[in-house]
């Protein structure tokens, strides 16, 4: 009992620096990154290949009707992903519970032991706990839910609100990382220094995205690795505007 209190005075206290520190949770940066590459190479591949048509009121009018599409279609898709999941993860938790309420007691054990078997843990004590979680099977369900499937009891708040902030942080950061390629062809007259802008302005931003992405995922290759995601990010994103450009330009010919 002593140790229950005590884990559970451990675990809020972790809680509450989370808390403290507005620590950002790894879905929400996760989800952030899936937004920001797509709206940063997509319009900026867009906008890049309708530069040789030299007309920069027809750049900016796709431009913004492709952001506005894009932002839509990636929410919508990030919160329809979202809800799919909540429901694989409610059913993966009633089969769980509806299983271990018919085991045997020989199934029950062998299961157990299946799950504790990559911790060393001795056929005795397997046997052991299988026997005292045999009498609530309530709690089998509970120890085999966590220790197999990683998943607790029951839905969590958490994971409800996960249907509409996955969409929304997904759409939010396709429309800011959409602004950057195409702000440039908004305050420059002529389609030569939009593109000019608009590249040079890509590119920074793509370079520094790459390596805040590769330091927020927990990257273990230092600088060099921050420095490889900069670079790779950076040439997905040429590769992507150069391709709409041969494309554009091959239809104008």
């Amino acid at each position: 009992m002593d140790f229950e209190k005590e884990e559970q005075q451990h675990l809020q206290q972790c809680e509450d620096e989370v808390e403290q520190r507005g620590w950002v949770s790894s879905d929400v940066i996760r989800d952030a990154i899936i937004g920001l590459s797509d709206g940063l190479t997509v319009p900026f591949a867009l906008t890049a290949g309708l530069s040789g048509t030299g007309n920069p009121r027809l750049i900016v009018v796709a431009g913004f009707a492709e952001l506005a599409s894009g932002a839509i279609s990636m929410g919508i898709g990030g919160a329809l992903g979202s809800h799919a999941e909540m429901q694989h993860v409610s059913a993966t938790r009633k089969r769980v519970l509806q299983r271990a309420m018919q085991m045997t007691p020989r199934a029950a054990q062998q299961a157990i032991g299946t799950v504790l078997g990559p911790f060393s843990v001795s056929p005795r004590v397997a046997k052991d706990l299988a026997k005292d979680l045999d009498d609530d099977r309530e709690s089998l369900g509970f120890f085999l839910l966590k220790m197999e499937e990683g998943l607790d009891d029951k839905a969590s708040e958490q994971e409800r609100r996960r249907v509409w902030q996955s969409g929304l942080v997904i759409g939010l950061s396709y429309l800011v990382g959409g602004l950057i390629p195409l702000l440039p062809y908004v305050f420059f007259s002529t389609v030569r220094h939009g593109l000019a802008c608009s590249v040079l302005v890509t590119a920074l931003v793509l370079l520094v995205f790459g390596a805040v992405k590769e330091k927020l995922v927990g990257g273990t290759g230092g600088w060099r690795g921050q420095l490889a995601s900069a670079l790779s990010t950076l040439f997905v994103g040429a590769i992507a505007a150069g391709s709409s450009c041969v494309i554009v330009r091959a239809l104008e010919g």
